[in-house]
């Protein structure tokens, strides 16, 4: 169901962009302007990839959620709620690993 190549491919993209946001306030960094904008652009561009890569692991951590709830099943209505949940999350995931795919494309 979930690509693991592509969500291993987007957590290295997010790793990237919070080693650079890192980068970006270090007053070594501030100070050597060709390098802070060089790193401040790659920042910008990585900011986007990143919120639909936390919207994609969202999907996949509500799927798990639900299943432990459906699992469970000591409560009806929360079995009902995580099947609609689930239901969602694994529909939303094949758009986002599609946009997640055009963004990797160079």
């Amino acid at each position: 169901m979930v690509d693991l190549g592509l969500l291993d491919k987007s957590r290295a993209i997010k790793q990237r962009f919070d080693e650079v946001a890192d980068l970006i306030i270090q007053p070594d960094i501030v100070t050597d302007q060709a390098r802070y904008a060089k790193l401040n652009k790659e920042y910008s561009d990585l900011r986007d990839f990143v919120e639909i890569q936390k919207t994609y692991e969202g999907f996949i951590n509500a799927i798990d959620e639900a299943d432990e709830i459906i699992a469970d099943g000591s409560d009806a209505e929360m079995v009902e709620l995580a099947k609609l949940e689930k239901d969602e999350a694994i529909n939303a995931i094949p758009a986002l690993e599609e946009e997640i795919k055009m963004m990797l494309i160079p």
